[in-house]
Order: C-alpha cells, then sequence, then structure tokens
C-alpha cells in the first residue's frame, strides 16, 4: 500500500546542517518503493537549500505548514495582514526581541538580529570580534538579510523570536488572541525564543490539504519529528514518529520512537515501517 510520508528537517531528516547518507538513502528507496515522501518543515522555502532537497522529495510542507507546494505547484499559502504585521512588529521592537520574518524569498531580520546569532554561534568574542563575524559570510549568518526597505506585504508566513528576556507568557498575553505562540522551537536561539504562526495553519492543516491532493488515505499516512511544533503533525497521521533525543512531550505524542537523527534514527524507522 502506498504510503504519504512527511519529514520534518532540523533533527530529523538533518543533523546539523547535513542530511545523514543513510536518511536519503532511505528517503530515495522509499520513493523507488512507491511511496510519496514530502518535507515537512518550520523553514521557510529560503532556507531550504539544495543539499536538504538532492536526494528527490515529492512536495514541500514549509514554514510550519503556511506554505504549500507540490510536484512544483503551489497549492496554498497564507501571509500575514498588513496591519497585524505591523503592530507585531512594532510591539517587539519596543520589548527589544529580535525577530526574523520568515519568507519565501529570503529571511528578514530585525536590526540586531545578524549580531545576536554570532553571539550565538561565538558567545566568548568581544565585541569588536563580534562585529567582523557579522561581517562575514558564515553559514548561520548568511541567509539573514536586514528587513529595512522591504515590502512585507502579503509575503510573511511566519515570525522567529530569538531569545530575549521577555517572558512568552507576555508575548501570548499581547497576541494569543491573534496568533499561536509555539515555544521552545529552536533551544539554541535562547529562554524564551519561539515562533509567531498564523491562527489555526500548521503541519497536520497542510497534511489534510495536500492528502486531498495526491488521493492518499489519512490511514496511509506517517509522520518524522522532534520539536514541538511536530505535534499537531504527528497526533494527524496514522504512525507518528518521534527521534529519540526529542523533548519528553514529543515522544510521548508519537506511536513509535526511532533513535536520535546523528544515530540514523530516520532510516532505522524507514526499515521498521517497511518502507525501506
Amino acid at each position: 500500500m502506498r504510503k504519504a510520508v512527511f519529514l520534518d528537517v532540523d533533527g530529523t531528516y538533518m543533523v546539523g546542517n547535513e542530511v545523514p547518507p543513510s536518511a536519503a538513502d532511505a528517503v530515495r528507496a522509499a520513493r523507488a518503493n512507491g511511496h510519496q515522501v514530502f518535507l515537512c518543515t518550520g523553514r521557510s522555502l529560503s532556507e531550504i537549500y539544495a543539499h536538504i532537497t538532492e536526494a528527490g522529495f515529492d512536495g514541500v510542507i514549509s514554514a510550519g505548514g503556511a506554505v504549500i507546494d507540490h510536484d512544483g505547484r503551489r497549492l496554498e499559502s497564507h501571509a500575514y495582514p498588513p496591519e497585524l504585521l505591523d503592530r507585531a512588529l512594532a510591539w517587539l521592537d519596543a520589548h527589544g526581541i529580535d525577530h526574523i520574518l520568515e519568507t519565501d524569498a529570503a529571511m528578514l531580520g530585525s536590526a540586531g538580529t545578524r549580531a545576536h546569532l554570532a553571539r550565538i554561534v561565538h558567545p566568548d568574542l568581544d565585541a569588536a570580534d563580534l562585529d567582523a563575524l557579522v561581517a562575514t559570510d558564515t553559514d548561520f549568518i548568511k541567509p539573514i538579510v536586514t528587513l529595512a526597505g522591504h515590502d512585507l506585504d502579503g509575503v510573511v508566513h511566519k515570525i522567529l523570536l530569538l531569545g530575549s528576556d521577555v517572558p512568552l507568557d507576555e508575548v501570548r498575553a499581547e497576541f494569543g488572541a491573534e496568533l499561536d505562540v509555539i515555544g521552545d522551537t529552536i533551544p539554541r536561539f535562547g529562554a524564551n525564543m519561539g515562533e509567531l504562526a498564523l491562527p489555526g495553519v500548521h503541519k497536520a492543516t497542510a497534511i489534510e490539504r495536500l492528502l486531498a491532493e495526491v488521493g492518499i488515505d489519512r490511514a496511509d499516512t506517517i509522520a518524522f519529528g522532534d520539536g514541538t511544533n511536530d505535534l499537531e503533525m504527528l497526533d494527524y497521521v496514522a504512525v507518528g514518529v518521534a527521534m529519540g533525543d526529542s523533548p519528553a512531550v514529543v515522544r510521548d505524542a508519537a506511536d513509535l520512537v526511532v533513535p536520535a537523527a546523528s544515530d540514523e534514527g530516520l532510516a532505522i524507522g524507514f526499515r521498521r515501517l517497511g518502507l525501506t
């Protein structure tokens, strides 16, 4: 029976900045066996680089479910309303929260974002060395473009908050009625990091839409994930698989737990489920 398989990227299909050869081989083998395999990631298209998709996929759900592409065709795209985006950016700036706007074309950072990321990569550097680092094309910092001067109308799918002293509960108090505030999706970004997602838009809603397009039943779905933004996806599919180093709340939500991505967990999961 043909399956539809949905893969989170960071910490699931990828380890750090690399795709383990065993994971790429598993994707190729599953597709050769007639299954359809999709990326289903919090990353926007501007962060899905060629080496991530090199194994070949049948489609991509990006920006945490806000954008759906299948077989080279855009099925759906959700963007921030201009008035809500303006209010959110003004509030974040007023509270000193560095942030990144995720779009198809680029990752647009607030004024302090590149320096903030440099401090995450190299916490021991002094101010002068940090300035020099920010000016270079490091892998972690290079994709971030300062948002000043960009036309943001209808292109922002999600806002990523870097760590700050502002509790996420305060963010929820301000925007919880209008946006989904998801915490701790990238722990490396520090305390109180999170995402501001459009309400009712997540990986599971995108999977439901994509299944209708490809004609595969929900009973024939499998998903692999490792983060809190994967919870709806793992709950929705027939078989939800958590990576072994996922938070407890993610492992508890899964039907199957496999080793971490760094321990060839994806390939092991594919074999256990008969995909390869």
